[in-house]
């Protein structure tokens, strides 16, 4: 497998990854926030409420505590790329979520196949991404643009 084909996969799958990351860190946050504080609250009219909100509390720091590793992960495997590259990438993957909102597919389900085509090693190993570029025209030959700048 040609590094010019690894390397804006990977790109893809990361600004895409990190695109999803950071809205569900945001509802994740400010959820857990509110569920603070709501807990405090019922737990200052009653210590039963106590039994009832440490589990819910202890859910939300272990959330708070898995979002926290998967930053560091996506921080330490990110690509340094250069300004024309990044515009490329970020244009790229507005055309590939357009594309994946046309063909209504769930996000995690998208998620999930851009880490797994990443992930991959091998020439034939990145169906998901290759198929999507495959099946809409203009987004091959973006696909190949953005090949040439790595």
């Amino acid at each position: 497998m040609t590094k010019q084909l690894q390397q804006s996969i990977r790109a893809v799958a990361d600004e895409f990854i990190r695109r999803k990351y950071n809205q569900f860190s945001l509802v994740a946050i400010v959820g857990g926030a509110i569920l603070f504080m709501l807990a405090a609250y019922l737990t200052s009219l009653s210590a039963w409420w106590l039994l009832l909100t440490l589990p819910v509390m202890m859910v939300t720091v272990i959330m708070w505590i898995v979002l926290i590793v998967v930053f560091v992960l996506m921080s330490r495997l990110r690509l340094g790329l250069r300004s024309s590259q990044k515009k490329a990438v970020r244009d790229f993957v507005d055309k590939l979520e357009r594309v994946a909102e046309s063909v209504q597919t769930p996000v995690p389900l998208l998620v999930v196949r851009m880490v797994w085509d990443a992930l991959q090693r091998g020439e034939n190993q990145h169906r998901y991404i290759r198929s999507i570029v495959e099946d809409s025209t203009s987004l091959q030959s973006d696909f190949e643009s953005l090949q040439k700048k790595f």
